[in-house]
């Protein structure tokens, strides 16, 4: 990591920033799923 110039502190962000939206965009798509199927009854 040194020679890439990131800290741990560095990549320990990008890891939380990117697994946040991970769970983010998963819950948009099972919202969108559960609006889907109201809507077809």
């Amino acid at each position: 990591m040194y020679l890439c110039g990131f800290s741990l502190n560095n990549l320990s962000l990008m890891a939380l920033t990117i697994a946040t939206g991970f769970v983010v965009d998963d819950a948009i798509v099972v919202l969108e799923n559960i609006s889907a199927i109201w809507r077809r009854g």
